[in-house]
């Protein structure tokens, strides 16, 4: 039987094959989990790409997100409307992971800045179908 030589020892080619399957199994599960940073920051990408005003006004308003790992902030970019030179970034929507339980909860800010749990649809393990919800604000309680 052919042999595969890794670091010190030698492995037999059925073990080769086993060690790439069970590779590919384990890279194809990070792929699909979209939990993990790099898969968030790709799912806001997409999504603000898809709802951002044209290219020839975003001087004037932009759309924009954060997150830290945790809560993801989405808000509107804007100059300040008394000083052009000042940039106002103003959220009007948070997604919150709650790691323990793999879930995301949705939430929409008050005119008194408090964040409340937006009821029609407070969790979801999608976090696309939060985004989607935010997107069509069917109560108009995160664009007004």
């Amino acid at each position: 039987m052919t042999a595969m030589k890794t670091g010190s020892q030698e492995l037999p080619v059925r073990d080769k094959v086993f060690t790439f399957a069970l590779n590919k199994a384990i890279g194809m599960q990070q792929l699909f989990n979209k939990n993990t940073p790099e898969a968030i920051h790709a799912i806001l990408y997409a999504y603000l790409e898809k709802i951002r005003p044209p290219e020839n006004i975003r001087h004037q308003v932009d759309l924009g997100y954060s997150f830290d790992g945790q809560v993801v902030f989405i808000f509107e970019i804007r100059p300040d409307w008394q000083d052009k030179t000042i940039i106002r970034h103003n959220p009007y929507a948070k997604i919150r992971l709650i790691k323990s339980k793999n879930i995301w909860s949705l939430y929409w800010q008050r005119a008194s800045g408090k964040w409340i749990s937006y009821d029609p649809l407070p969790e979801s393990p999608d976090l696309e179908k939060l985004l989607d919800c935010v997107d069509e604000d069917k109560y108009c309680c995160f664009k007004g």
